[in-house]
């Protein structure tokens, strides 16, 4: 039975991982060390140290910021990768496959109505995506120069319980129930012009578990997302049918940072269907249910205040 280590277990895309990896008949221990445990920040030889007292045979790096500095951003992915691939590089009586999760943000723009494929040019524009894309190079070098197994799956924009921060529908779940609460009949969005690939946090969790377990080589970028582009507004008016809101939706805020010069963006998956015998199995509007209402893991839907995206 695989022993898995699960990396951010505790952030949104990380619990579901950690759920699913529980969940799964091929495994056998499911470690999800706090951050006083096993810090990536400690460097290379105190997280060597950590892998040799738990002995996974996998890790999945769910960590991240989704905002910050360049340097804050250049340490949360590229600088964490780097220490893990060292540190298991170290582990020579043991092999370690390392799974990260990357972003579709690494791409940068895309050709309107394009499904974007792995070897696909990659600009990114933030950043953000700059800091997982530098990730993604430092994992696949590693891995070509043999010193562990592994593979960047490179998620979308990955909806679902727990969701939070700056996404599009954790944003204006905050807002619509923000609305309710204070008996208001309007709420105020950023311009709702964007097309995005929305893909279920359960999803990308079985993807993740998929690729920790399947046998062989893995290829060293596969693709996560629904591989449907659906409209900003789309979203928004999907949520507020399942909140059951009917009130006015301006837009009339702010474009997010994060959003900038990339309108259009899906997912080509067909590479994840071969290597990992995977595809989404679950609709937005379950995804949004799973926002609105919490879903399996009970998350409560702060007041935050920053602008949708």
């Amino acid at each position: 039975m695989t022993r898995v280590l699960v990396l951010g277990a505790r952030g949104f895309l990380g619990a579901h991982v950690a759920a699913a990896a529980r969940a799964h008949h091929a495994v056998g221990t499911v470690l999800t060390p706090t951050r006083h445990e096993l810090d990536l920040d400690d460097g290379v030889e105190a997280v060597g140290a950590a892998l040799r007292r738990t002995v996974p045979d996998v890790v999945i790096l769910c960590t991240g910021r989704l905002d910050g500095t360049i340097t804050a951003l250049t340490a949360a992915h590229a600088g964490a990768v780097a220490v893990l691939v060292e540190a298991i590089a170290g582990l020579t009586d043991h092999p370690v496959r390392l799974v990260r999760l990357g972003s579709a943000g690494e791409y940068g723009p895309v050709n309107w109505g394009d499904a974007v494929r792995e070897d696909d040019p990659t600009w990114p524009v933030t950043a953000y995506g700059a800091s997982h894309l530098a990730a993604t190079h430092l994992l696949r070098v590693a891995v070509m120069g043999g010193a562990l197994s592994g593979s960047t799956l490179r998620v979308f924009n990955p909806v679902g319980a727990g969701a939070h921060g700056p996404s599009l529908a954790s944003q204006v779940a905050v807002r619509i129930r923000r609305a309710q609460l204070e008996g208001k009949r309007e709420i105020s969005t950023a311009p709702l012009t964007t097309w995005r690939d929305i893909v279920d946090a359960d999803d990308v969790a079985r993807a993740a578990l998929a690729a920790a377990l399947v046998p062989g080589p893995l290829p060293p970028i596969i693709n996560i997302g629904s591989g449907r582009a659906v409209s900003s507004r789309e979203v928004v008016e999907t949520l507020a049918d399942v909140a059951g809101w009917t009130g006015q939706i301006r837009e009339d805020g702010p474009a997010p940072d994060r959003s900038a010069g990339v309108d259009w963006m899906q997912a080509d998956t067909r590479l994840a269907q071969r290597a990992l015998h995977w595809h989404p199995r679950r609709s937005l509007t379950d995804s949004l249910r799973d926002v609105w209402e919490g879903g399996d893991h009970h998350h409560r839907i702060p007041l935050l205040t920053k602008d949708a995206s």
